[in-house]
């Protein structure tokens, strides 16, 4: 099975908060993380997504583990019942 390739998200499927999250300070970001900041769940989702890839080592690594758990369950496939 071929790997995922993970890549940050750009234009139109990055959400206007996520947006602005990402552009924002590393205490926003690592509350965001962390579930600290008021966000819907799909913006919360996201925005774990794109801070993986930041440029600031405590966020990327606070995001980390989440977007490995995410990956687990994307590589697993669908379910079988």
């Amino acid at each position: 099975m071929e790997s995922l390739k993970l890549d940050p998200l750009a234009g139109p499927f990055l959400p206007k908060a996520v947006a602005a999250l990402a552009a924002g300070a590393s205490p926003a970001k690592l509350m965001a993380v962390r579930g600290m900041a008021p966000m819907r769940p799909a913006e919360f989702v996201i925005a774990v997504y794109q801070l993986s890839f930041d440029a600031d080592p405590a966020v990327k690594s606070a995001a980390h583990p989440v977007v490995g758990l995410q990956r687990v369950v994307f590589e697993a496939g669908p379910a079988v019942t």
